[in-house]
């Protein structure tokens, strides 16, 4: 799955303090380019077909805190690894489509919130 799109603003709430945050959007549509080479190409020779995805991550459980800070580059964070939970629904109607994940059995193998500054705000 590759899509790009603005969400609610609202969707996104982030306590770096305690470590969690949480991204929860309801069906926001999208465009559904059935492939990865598909969506890529110019000319969509395949086409595409209107779609809906409705996602809830949940970052928490702080385990390591990672702080970093490179002046050469002009990179400076706080990064926290924890772990987090994802259910998502996916809807492709014209397609008879539908993926709805499980939050129980999602492995996530990796998961951090951080706040980093970099560039002109470094």
């Amino acid at each position: 799955m590759l899509w790009t799109t603005a969400i609610p603003v609202d969707s996104v709430d982030v306590n770096l303090g305690k470590g969690e945050a949480v991204l929860d959007f309801q069906d926001v549509p999208l465009t559904d380019w059935q492939t990865i080479p598909n969506s890529l190409n110019p000319t969509h020779p395949l086409g595409s077909a209107p779609a809906t995805l409705s996602l809830l991550m949940r970052w928490k459980h702080v385990g390591r805190r990672i702080e970093f800070k490179d002046p050469v580059v002009g990179f400076k964070g706080l990064f926290l690894e924890n772990s987090a939970t994802v259910a998502a629904t996916a809807r492709t109607p014209s397609q008879n489509f539908e993926l709805v994940t499980n939050p129980a059995t999602t492995v996530t193998h990796f998961a951090q919130v951080g706040h980093d500054h970099n560039g002109h705000f470094f």
